[in-house]
């Protein structure tokens, strides 16, 4: 299931949430960036593949 769908089916509690996973992850990358110099990558995108949606997480990982 794709964000959007995701919002729009959430009750009206759930989209009072204040999700905190996302901002977990940018400031653990942000920290690995400054101990390696931007060395690491985290991308999102919507997903859609013969009628499956939801979300596409790539995280890139440079090497020496």
């Amino acid at each position: 299931m794709d964000e959007k769908k995701s919002q729009a089916l959430k009750t009206e509690n759930q989209q009072k949430h204040n999700p905190k996973g996302m901002g977990n992850i940018k400031k653990r990358v942000s920290i690995l960036n400054e101990m390696y110099k931007d060395r690491v990558g985290v991308f999102l995108s919507d997903y859609q593949v013969k009628g499956d949606r939801g979300t596409k997480v790539v995280v890139t990982l440079k090497k020496d």
